[in-house]
């Protein structure tokens, strides 16, 4: 008797990996169909892990509508909701202007299409008040710095989700007054049954002894006996997304090592391990001991049963920012894999290298617990051939600080680093010419073209030197690694002289604004 209009985004996509059969996501489904025949705000309750997020996002998809999805925390401001202004283009009398850009709650309500908060008790009380005539009998937005009122369009639909408040710390109970205005669903646990579908439909693994089933009936058998008996470090809890990862373990490295490599590393102390042990066991029959040895070849580090691709340098040709974040020097262009071959005496314990190792080919999230939680992610980093940066977090810091902002052009640093990284290209010509004894005469042009001068860097010039000299010692038969060494550090100073202004700012014109990557941006786009 329930039913959702579809938007124009109707292609109902058959390849989705949601698992919709299992019962209780069914049941929460229904609740959440029954619940948008009301024109109200629809509000997601229950514990972490269920799939309240997941929910709301398949149900978009195969209605055909557009999502946008919002995280809050306790920074958020109602402009990340909202909008504000930005800066969009320079001038050409070199005075930048600023125009109107649409948050996501906005660009929703002007388009009638879906948004969903997530975490809603999370965010500050600001920005629940700018919700409030969005919610209630008003469907309009109010925009403070526009002057104007906009009404909510056809079709559009705001969900929200929270997890309990005992369920994680920061959370907090909203004002009755607030919850009014929604429509609540509460979305149920999974269970057994559940899990066995959910696996069933996740993973290809299959036993040869039991059958299919089997690897299903395991692993729900296991969890459920894990979140009756278990606390796991950090107050984690075990709910469908240890379902996914054990799946993804098992697929790889078996079944008998997929127990223990997803829930092994969880463990505080050896009193939880034994105990886990003792689970598997008792689901399982006995288990082989599992030696974790750690090994490492020019191209690859072996820690146990995982095998990751250790990389020359860290850096990508393509980047078109600093090779390490936020700072003007190269120190870190140049790492070899010969600097690297040294990484079997690491004092790090084996079984915790290799459980960080497989979370990082699985592309898992990693929480390091522990006073020695940096130095592993260090020497993982080093044996890696990788670059870590390391970001110290405190009460203090904001959203922006992580994911980056709009800052005011320094001309001077720009300097500073066009010249360090034009350094840093003249220094592994030298070595080249050097160790090939050709290539000299070039050289003295390319030293000579580096020069940076106040207001000029002549970057053709400097551009046309690097090209003829490749050309030249690639004849002269190069070492392959220090060539490519010597491309990756051209292309960063060419990144950086074409960003110096084309010419000096007059002294009374402020420098523009351009927005700046933080540093889990630039990490996402450089690969860290």
């Amino acid at each position: 008797p329930f039913f959702i209009k579809t938007g124009r985004y109707c292609e109902i996509d058959q390849s989705s990996m949601f698992c919709a059969e299992a019962p209780t996501t069914a049941a929460n489904f229904r609740r959440i169909i029954r619940a948008c025949v009301l024109p109200r705000a629809v509000l997601l309750e229950g514990p972490p892990g269920v799939g309240k997020s997941a929910l709301v996002a398949e149900l978009a998809k195969q209605c055909g509508r557009k999502l946008s999805r919002v995280n809050l925390s306790e920074h958020a401001d109602l402009s990340d909701l909202v909008g504000a202004d930005l800066p969009v283009a320079t001038l050409d009398d070199g005075n930048q202007r600023f125009a109107w850009h649409d948050g996501p709650l906005l660009a929703a309500v002007k388009s009638g299409e879906w948004i969903l908060l997530d975490e809603l008790n999370l965010a500050p009380q600001p920005v629940l008040e700018g919700l409030n005539a969005v919610l209630d009998h008003r469907a309009e937005l109010f925009v403070p710095e526009l002057g104007t009122t906009f009404k909510c369009g056809p079709g559009f639909r705001l969900f929200a989700t929270q997890n309990a408040v005992a369920d994680s710390a920061g959370r907090r109970l909203l004002p009755r007054s607030f919850l009014d205005r929604f429509t609540r669903v509460s979305v149920s646990n999974l269970d057994h049954e559940d899990l066995v579908i959910i696996a069933t439909s996740k993973s290809t693994v299959s036993s040869p002894q039991n059958g299919y089933d089997y690897c299903a009936d395991l692993i729900s058998r296991l969890i459920i006996s894990l979140k009756s008996r278990f606390d796991f470090a950090a107050g984690a809890d075990v709910n469908v997304r240890d379902l996914e990862r054990w799946c993804a373990v098992a697929l790889v490295e078996g079944i008998s090592r997929a127990n223990f490599a997803v829930f092994g590393p969880r463990c505080r102390d050896d009193r939880q391990h034994n105990a886990l042990k003792a689970i598997v066991c008792g689901l399982v029959g006995s288990i082989k001991p599992h030696l974790v040895c750690i090994d490492a070849t020019p191209d690859y580090l072996q820690a146990g049963a995982v095998a990751l691709p250790r990389r020359n340098c860290f850096f990508n040709p393509t980047d078109n920012g600093a090779p390490s974040y936020d700072d003007d020097d190269d120190e870190t262009i140049g790492r070899t894999r010969s600097q690297l071959t040294r990484c079997t005496g690491v004092r790090t314990s084996p079984v915790a290298l290799e459980a960080c190792a497989r979370a990082i080919r699985l592309h898992w999230p990693l929480l390091l617990v522990g006073q020695d939680a940096g130095d592993l992610a260090a020497q993982l980093a080093t044996a890696a051939g990788a670059t870590l940066w390391r970001v110290q977090l405190s009460p203090a810091t904001d959203v922006a600080d992580l994911l980056g902002g709009y800052e005011q052009i320094d001309d001077e640093r720009l300097l500073r680093r066009a010249r360090t990284r034009s350094h840093a290209v003249v220094i592994a010509a030298r070595r080249i010419c050097i160790s090939m004894n050709t290539g000299m005469t070039l050289l003295r042009a390319i030293e000579d073209a580096a020069k940076i001068e106040e207001g000029s860097s002549r970057s053709d010039t400097f551009e046309n030197v690097i090209r003829a000299f490749i050309e030249e010692v690639k004849q002269s038969h190069v070492d392959k690694l220090e060539l490519e060494k010597f491309q990756r550090a051209t292309d960063f100073a060419i990144t950086a002289r074409r960003a110096l202004p084309k010419k000096q700012r007059s002294s009374g014109t402020p420098p523009p604004f351009k927005w700046m990557d933080g540093v889990v941006v630039a990490a996402v786009t450089r690969g860290a």
